[in-house]
């Protein structure tokens, strides 16, 4: 979760360890690889699947393909940075991304070599104001606290808000729809308030629910579980994503069926919150009513 990585899953390993020794008055060697999942080998997995979704989505739904799409993204941490990976990987053309100070903006869209270099700039605390004042291309910066928001400034065919709950607002909802945006996708928990998400479904964009965009690190978790505890050889970054892309679209495929089930076609958001209920209840009702 929110800025919870592996110095904190750390903490936690170490104090079950303690735990464990304090209760069996020995030492006690115990396998908490677990608590990492696929954090620490596959970091990219939350964002790569929200762009694998999202490729998924526009193809099934608007027959669109991510290729020259231009994409709004909010944030510049592991999150925001590996979604943008994939997107250019997908052929989109990722055009934003914010941080305290502010947020940046390149016309012809960032490069790889952009996303390492502000991955190396933020594990030296620097900001995007620092990277765009030293970099060489066409980087527009704009300071945090001018009038209106990168959604409401920057057109863009499809928005990515990357940061945290309720970022994205009903001004800046309407603001997309306005400058044509054609999708949403959540890849911050509930990173749209409820109003912002009522304007999407009022005015027919496509909008994907973080519960469904965001599952790319269980996805992934599970491919550790699975594969990685069971075979000796190591397995390649692109065997992952292999399985993460094949995971987040059956994500997908699910929430869709379901609102389609239900009447209501093309509704993400009802279709994911319907898919979650009733795999709840199937568990917890077997063939008893």
């Amino acid at each position: 979760d929110l800025n919870v990585g592996a110095k904190e899953m750390n903490y936690l390993r170490d104090a079950y360890a303690q735990i464990l020794t304090l209760n069996s008055n020995e030492d006690v060697e115990s396998d908490t690889d677990f608590l990492f999942g696929s954090t620490e080998i596959f970091p990219e997995g939350t964002g790569y699947g929200c762009a694998h979704f999202a490729e998924r989505a526009l193809n099934m739904h608007l027959n669109m393909e991510m290729k020259g799409m231009k994409c709004l993204l909010s944030g510049a941490g592991m999150l925001a940075r590996s979604t943008a990976e994939k997107l250019i990987d997908l052929g989109a053309i990722p055009v934003t991304l914010s941080d305290t100070t502010g947020y940046i903006y390149c016309e012809s869209g960032f490069a790889k070599e952009d996303l390492e270099a502000i991955s190396l700039l933020k594990e030296h605390r620097g900001s995007l104001h620092d990277f765009a004042r030293n970099h060489i291309r066409d980087i527009q910066f704009v300071p945090a606290g001018e009038s209106g928001s990168l959604w409401e400034r920057v057109r863009g065919d499809l928005a990515f808000p990357c940061v945290s709950q309720g970022e994205l607002n009903v001004d800046d909802a309407t603001a997309l729809e306005q400058n044509d945006c054609q999708a949403v996708f959540e890849c911050a928990d509930r990173a749209c308030t409820t109003n912002a998400r009522i304007i999407f479904e009022d005015r027919g964009l496509l909008f994907g629910p973080s519960k469904a965009v965001n599952s790319g690190a269980i996805v992934s978790s599970g491919f550790f579980l699975d594969k990685l505890q069971t075979e000796e050889r190591k397995v390649s970054k692109s065997e992952m994503d292999e399985y993460l892309r094949s995971g987040m679209f059956k994500i997908h495929d699910k929430v869709s069926d379901t609102a389609e089930k239900y009447n209501m076609v093309g509704n993400l958001k009802a279709g994911a919150n319907l898919a979650s209920f009733l795999a709840i209840a199937d568990k917890e009702m077997p063939n008893t009513i």
